[in-house]
């Protein structure tokens, strides 16, 4: 009987698996409409410069009303035949010189404009494409694809390379040029001790490497306190400002300059490094010196305090980034997916390593040491998350009852921390928390003591006698 009932339950999946995929097909396979048309025609901008054709964004927006059955006309004929006419198909492109010495293409940047007809197409398919993307693209490749990030691939080789080094199961990392498939470019890296590493050098004709080394930008295998992984943000500081400083800038343009190109040079390793204090010093001390033209040796003072500087225009500053708290809110950008993101491939293997008994909305603390490992660091900013947001109850069955914020301003296993560690299941959900008859429903390791007694009633004050309303609607947080 139990056999039966999984058989109905794959059965059943299996099913609506099939009818979704039919669904999808038919969407894909259909005619474009008029409303699909012109929503994509209205969110084309409309500034840009024109193609070979002549004709902007803006002439299909303001002139939609007596064109729109020559545009529909040729956008049927694009799905009946599958090609697109070769008036609407033609590109000028050009090269943009990057900098001021040419000596290879890789020097120049191409500029293609096309026509508005294709661009419109273009963008019709594209939209269509979205609703199956994520499932035509392995779940590997994480760039480049809507609602998944190139950190993403960063963050998992971290994890796994850490539980590689954690546990003593040695590895080898392959580095490979894919670009020109090179194997002279391409690296073996040894995580642990690898015997033979010069055999498996012979055998794919490369050279070796050690920990750390640069992967998708950012040094892969590193200590999480190591201040060396942050010698090429100082650098690029350093670079531009060697330059900004031959040109005679005024004191608004330094400021322009600070706040869109300065502010933002960390901000890649921001989303996944927990910068020193010291590196933060460093790097807002060549800001304040090149805002305020000072020179080593040079008495110059300093016109207004950094604090000021960096507040917001509304309280009198600036508007200058402060670097500490843009760090703070790019590491706990990540525990608000941990909330969001169950489906994501960096999110399963977080929750194979390290367990969400804890909440399913942001992720619990960890005592492991901090080894290459980036998640730790990350988890620690979860309560910048859990303090700033709201969960609402709906079902329940996605809160936990004592460690989630969702009835005061803190958890329930702070408030009553003696009833929570008597608690048979300290990561019950609301959901399971709640009788039949739609009460309470506490089940502790042994009978409460007169003080806990009095700790219950305390917690009832808190959460009421009476559990929230359920529905069939999914949590929220907001």
């Amino acid at each position: 009987m139990h056999r039966l009932k999984e058989d109905t339950t794959e059965s059943d999946n299996s099913t609506s698996v099939m009818n979704w995929c039919q669904i999808e097909a038919s969407i894909l396979e259909s005619d474009f409409t008029e409303e699909e048309v012109l929503h994509v025609i209205n969110d084309l901008a409309n500034d840009m410069a024109p193609g070979p054709d002549g004709f902007p964004i803006m002439f299909f927006q303001k002139c939609w009303h007596f064109i729109k059955e020559d545009i529909m006309g040729t956008v049927n004929e694009f799905c009946t035949t599958g090609t697109i006419n070769p008036k609407h198909n033609s590109t000028f492109i050009t090269l943009v010189p990057k900098k001021d010495h040419i000596e290879t293409i890789k020097d120049c940047r191409p500029i293609c404009l096309l026509t508005s007809v294709y661009k419109i197409i273009a963008k019709v398919l594209s939209t269509k494409l979205k609703l199956v993307m994520d499932k035509l693209i392995s779940p590997v490749q994480c760039a480049y694809i809507e609602g998944r990030q190139i950190t993403d691939g960063t963050l998992i080789a971290n994890e796994l390379v850490d539980s590689r080094l954690r546990y003593g199961n040695a590895g080898i990392v392959c580095n490979i040029d894919l670009e020109k498939v090179n194997t002279s470019k391409t690296r073996t890296i040894a995580v642990g001790d690898v015997p033979n590493l010069a055999t498996w050098e012979e055998e794919f004709g490369c050279s070796t490497d050690c920990l750390p080394f640069m992967y998708l930008g950012m040094p892969l295998g590193a200590n999480s306190g190591s201040k060396r992984i942050w010698d090429p943000i100082l650098e690029k500081f350093d670079a531009r400002l060697s330059v900004w400083r031959k040109i005679s800038l005024s004191r608004g343009g330094k400021l322009g300059l600070l706040k869109c190109i300065l502010s933002s040079l960390p901000t890649y390793y921001f989303s996944l490094f927990k910068a020193p204090i010291s590196c933060i010093n460093i790097l807002e001390k060549k800001m304040r010196n090149f805002l305020w033209e000072y020179k080593e040796g040079a008495k110059t003072s300093h016109l207004v305090n950094w604090d000021l500087v960096r507040a917001t225009k509304e309280k009198g500053g600036l508007g200058v980034c402060d670097l500490k708290l843009m760090n703070l809110a790019l590491l706990a950008k990540w525990c608000w997916r941990f909330g969001v993101e169950k489906n994501k491939l960096w999110y399963k293997i977080v929750e194979d390593k390290y367990g969400t008994d804890f909440s399913k909305w942001i992720p619990g603390n960890i005592t492991e040491t901090y080894g290459v490992s980036r998640w730790r660091v990350i988890a620690g900013t979860a309560s910048l998350i859990s303090e700033n947001s709201t969960l609402f109850v709906h079902s329940g069955s996605a809160i936990a009852f004592w460690n989630d914020i969702w009835c005061g301003q803190l958890p329930l296993a702070s408030v009553s921390p003696n009833l929570y560690k008597l608690s048979t299941n300290r990561n019950v959900t609301i959901a399971n928390m709640i009788s039949l008859e739609g009460n309470w429903k506490f089940e502790f390791k042994r009978v409460l003591t007169n003080q806990e007694v009095e700790e219950y009633a305390s917690l009832l004050t808190i959460i009421g006698d009476n559990p929230p309303i359920q529905d069939a609607l999914p949590d929220t947080r907001r």
